[in-house]
């Protein structure tokens, strides 16, 4: 999938082998990224839209209606130090409640908010059917 990653390496004057220094990766996988080889996840935003002084959310794609993850990735939650993972889950459930389409039911917020959150906490234990049961409590 088209992200922003090498526009905004570019705009910021780094080389393939720069950007992977500062970020602790090869080049190669900055190029994998930069081509969509490999998915640019949320995982991946966070940890190199710092060296960029951008939000992680500009890396992804403009965003639709179906898709919110870029602005998640954006939640001032994520800044912050320190694991603070179920405060994120329900920034993350909030914010996709309201961006959502109006055909998606629960089942693809529960979807979205299990995806983000996998990627950046890598938690097994989250499943959609959690997240749903999760979602019911807040509400």
């Amino acid at each position: 999938m088209e992200n922003n990653l090498k526009k905004y390496r570019n705009l910021k004057g780094f080389t393939l082998k720069a950007l992977a220094d500062l970020v602790g990766t090869t080049p190669s996988q900055i190029s994998k990224l930069e081509k969509g080889i490999v998915g640019l996840t949320a995982e991946w935003c966070v940890r190199i839209a710092p060296h960029l002084h951008i939000q992680p959310g500009s890396l992804m794609p403009l965003m639709d209606p179906k898709d919110v993850q870029g602005a998640i990735l954006d939640l001032p939650t994520l800044a912050q130090p320190g694991p603070m993972p179920r405060k994120v889950l329900e920034e993350i459930i909030k914010l996709a409640m309201a961006n959502k389409p109006d055909h998606w039911d629960c089942s693809d917020v529960a979807a979205l908010a299990s995806k983000v959150y996998w990627d950046l906490y890598g938690d097994p234990d989250l499943t959609v059917d959690l997240v749903k049961g999760y979602m019911k409590r807040m509400s």
